[in-house]
């Protein structure tokens, strides 16, 4: 019996060693109103959320209230009222695909930051966390720029510019409607501004991330940008840019190795 036990521990063990030092995960979901605690499989996803249905914090409702809702009171016909125009349908299926993305993706743990206080945040009662400058591809950028260009904005910074009542964003007193191509100096400062710098644009060549995926091979190309920014994070290089990258992976890392123990230990006793 005694050797029994013994030898699971030491398979326990090893399975935890191997655990160590395998790739990082980067896997972690925001601390937020819709996100699930960690990442996993759903079974069906709905609509432009579908690609993350093998490894993702969002759940079935979540996505589709995301293409059937004014998620969080912000409606993107907000200058209709100026313009007796909504927004186009082109333009909507890229905020739709942003808005998955960021009910979904999983391998955002380096770009985690606190959703209050400090130069990076905007009070936000959607949540404790956000998203701070990930990476995304200038292609892109430029494919959500050119499909929304002549659709119409009043503020550049729509978290920190809008003003929310009666249950939905309005404009601010006075702001006139313009379309982006006004508004905006051109696609980067577009992606960057408009959800107050939750994206940082980069070159293609750069690792970045895709705002959404076909998922036919059953891969998320995001997973391998995430990281490598989390093995640049722990050789401390760019550590000013992603600060928190190591930090907040390695403490769900190490949430998940207790978890784990636990289970294993509690099997191993049974």
């Amino acid at each position: 019996m005694e050797v029994r036990i013994i030898s699971r521990v030491l398979v326990v063990i090893a399975l935890l060693d191997r655990y160590l030092a395998s790739s990082a995960d980067v896997s972690a979901c925001l601390d937020a109103r819709n996100h699930k605690s960690e990442p996993g499989p759903e079974s069906n996803l709905y609509g432009h959320c579908t690609p993350w249905k093998d490894h993702a914090c969002c759940t079935d409702q979540t996505t589709h209230d995301v293409h059937h809702k004014d998620m969080y009171s912000m409606s993107l016909d907000f200058c209709e009222e100026q313009t007796n125009v909504k927004m186009s349908s082109a333009c909507r299926e890229h905020f739709r695909k942003d808005l998955c993305f960021y009910e979904c993706e999983p391998n955002i743990g380096p770009w985690i930051v606190k959703a209050s206080g400090g130069s990076k945040c905007v009070e936000r009662k959607i949540g404790n966390e956000r998203f701070f400058e990930v990476p995304l591809c200038y292609s892109d950028c430029v494919a959500w720029w050119k499909d929304c260009k002549y659709d119409y904005a009043c503020t550049p910074n729509w978290p920190r510019g809008f003003k929310f009542y009666g249950g939905k964003n309005h404009c601010p007193k006075g702001a006139k409607c313009v379309t982006f191509e006004e508004m905006y100096k051109g696609p980067a400062d577009f992606c960057s501004q408009v959800w107050d710098h939750s994206w940082k644009v980069v070159p293609d060549h750069v690792p970045c991330m895709h705002i959404w995926f076909n998922n036919t091979s059953g891969e998320n190309p995001n997973r391998a940008v995430g990281e490598f920014y989390y093995q640049r994070g722990k050789r401390g290089q760019g550590s000013a840019e992603f600060p928190n990258a190591a930090d907040h992976v390695a403490s769900s890392m190490a949430a998940r190795l207790v978890l784990l123990l636990a289970t294993s230990t509690a099997a191993i006793l049974a």
